[in-house]
C-alpha cells in the first residue's frame, strides 16, 4: 500500500514539474456570433410646444406615429411645454392637440437625424360659428337668426346612447312627445304647446308630414342623422301652414371619407329585455360626388316590469 502511495506520489510530482517547466500554450477559440436583427442605438427626441407669440404650451397631447399610422409613443407637455420620446432609428409623424388651439398634424421627422429640440407652433384656432339652414332656408350664422333655434349634432346624439329621433328631441325645451305604449307604438310630437299637426317635419327639406298635418317619430332611427334642426316659432311665411308651432328638419350624413372606396361602418349593441341593437353603413366620396348608405334594426320584447301588490309583473 505504501509503494502505491510512493509511486502515485511521484508521477504526480513529475506531472506537476513538467507543467511547470513547459507551460502549455492555450487558446480558447469562439466562433462568433452574428445576430440576425441588426443593432440599433436608441435616440432621445426632445422639443417644445408654443403658441404663435412664444409661450409655451402646457399639458398638450403630443403623439407619434410610424409611417403605416401604428401610434408609436404618447405624452403631454410639462409645465415648460416640453416634451421627450425615446425612439429606435426610422421617419416618424409627430401630432399636437391642445383645446382651443388648431392641431399639428404628421410633422415628419427622421431619427437619429433630429435630435436637436424641435420648437413646434400651435396656431390659435379660429372660432367656430354654426351654420342653420331650416330658420331663413339659406345658410345663415346661428348668432344672426332672430328665431328660438336648437341644433343636435349626430355625434352628440351616438355619445348619448341615442337610438330613436325621439328621444333626442325630448331634450329640447318646448318640445313634448307622447307615446302611446312601449318601443315602436305612436309616437306624436307637441311643440311650444300645439297640437301634433303643427309642426313641420322635413328630412332633407322633403316633407315627411302625413295627410292631415301629423307624423309619427316611433320608428325614426338617428342612425346616418348628420344634424337636426329645430326652429321653434311660427313659421309659416316660410313652410306653409303645417309650421303653426315650429319647423323640425333632419339631414342625413354625406360621405366624407378619401376616395370611392367604400369605408365601412358597424355597431352592435344589447340589452335587457332581449333588446338587441344593430347597423352598419358605407360611404365614400371625391372631388365629383360622394355618397353615404346606413341600415339599422332595433328587436326587443317589449316588456317592462312593474310593481303591483308586491309582484314583479310585465
Amino acid at each position: 500500500m505504501r509503494i502505491n502511495r510512493l509511486l502515485k506520489l511521484l508521477v504526480a510530482f513529475t506531472a506537476f514539474s513538467l507543467i511547470t517547466a513547459f507551460p502549455p500554450s492555450l487558446h480558447w477559440a469562439f466562433p462568433s456570433e452574428q445576430s440576425s436583427e441588426a443593432t440599433y442605438k436608441i435616440s432621445k427626441i426632445s422639443g417644445e410646444i408654443v403658441d404663435p407669440s412664444g409661450a409655451s404650451l402646457p399639458r398638450t397631447l403630443v403623439e407619434v406615429r410610424d409611417e403605416q399610422g401604428k401610434l408609436v409613443a404618447a405624452t403631454q407637455t410639462n409645465g415648460r411645454g416640453q416634451y421627450t420620446f425615446d425612439l429606435p432609428p426610422g421617419t416618424y409623424k409627430l401630432s399636437a392637440t391642445l383645446a382651443g388651439f388648431a392641431a399639428l398634424k404628421d410633422h415628419r421627422m427622421q431619427v437619429p437625424q433630429e435630435i436637436s429640440p424641435a420648437k413646434l407652433t400651435l396656431p390659435i384656432s379660429p372660432p367656430q360659428e354654426q351654420i342653420v339652414v331650416t330658420a331663413t332656408k339659406t345658410e345663415t350664422p346661428l348668432s344672426q337668426i332672430g328665431s328660438s333655434v336648437t341644433v343636435i349634432s349626430g355625434e352628440e346624439m351616438s355619445s348619448r346612447g341615442m337610438f330613436s329621433v325621439s328621444d333626442a328631441l325630448r331634450e329640447i325645451a318646448g318640445i313634448s312627445l307622447v307615446q302611446s305604449g312601449g318601443v315602436g307604438k305612436i309616437t306624436s310630437l307637441f311643440m311650444r304647446g300645439g297640437e301634433s299637426d303643427y309642426a313641420k317635419i322635413l328630412i332633407d327639406g322633403i316633407p315627411m308630414n302625413e295627410p292631415g298635418g301629423s307624423y309619427n317619430f316611433a320608428n325614426l332611427s338617428t342612425s346616418s342623422i348628420d344634424r337636426i334642426e329645430v326652429v321653434r316659432g311660427p313659421q309659416s311665411a316660410l313652410f306653409g301652414s303645417d309650421a303653426i308651432a315650429g319647423v323640425i328638419q333632419i339631414f342625413t350624413k354625406r360621405g366624407k371619407s378619401e376616395g370611392l372606396s367604400p369605408k365601412p361602418s358597424m355597431a352592435l349593441e344589447g340589452g335587457s329585455h332581449s333588446t338587441f341593437r344593430y347597423g352598419g353603413g358605407l360611404e365614400g366620396s371625391n372631388d365629383r360626388m360622394d355618397y353615404s348608405v346606413s341600415f339599422s334594426r332595433l328587436d326587443t320584447d317589449n316588456n317592462v316590469t312593474y310593481e303591483r301588490d308586491g309582484k314583479t309583473l310585465k
